[in-house]
């Protein structure tokens, strides 16, 4: 919510894919991307055929929910460099660099420049965060 992407078709795959490496406990041995989509995808698709398919295309929905998130963040922080959420998640989702270039697509009105996400290092923190505020921290 924070992150400004709850309506996004994506976060329910975010939020399967928690569930997942969090019923796995694979925090230390992070699996691939490709191998968490697959299994989430076989949850709830019969054939092989389909699991391709859907893990494709959750691939895709999570990518968009996270370039959502990098653009939420980067207009955040152009209205207020300051603001608490800015100063919190842009840092910890994101290379501060690429949140800086999002930021200088946003101001220059470059609506094609979607800007560069690293998906891993997303579902990575949200996952350690997930998994912080399950334990009361």
């Amino acid at each position: 919510m924070d992150l400004g992407i709850l309506g996004e078709s994506g976060s329910k795959d975010v939020i399967a894919l928690m569930e997942y490496v969090i019923e796995q406990k694979q925090a230390e041995e992070w699996p691939s991307l490709k191998e968490m989509y697959e299994a989430v995808a076989q949850t709830y698709k019969p054939t092989a055929k389909e699991v391709e398919k859907e893990s494709k295309a959750m691939e895709q929905r999570i990518r968009r929910t996270v370039n959502a998130a990098l653009t939420n963040m980067a207009s955040i922080g152009l209205t207020d460099y300051s603001n608490h959420k800015f100063e919190h998640y842009a840092p910890l989702y994101f290379d501060f660099q690429d949140v800086r270039m999002k930021m200088r697509a946003m101001e220059e009105d470059q609506p094609g420049d979607k800007g560069k996400v690293n998906i891993k290092k997303f579902l990575h923190v949200f996952y350690m965060e997930t998994v912080e505020k399950l334990s009361g921290g």
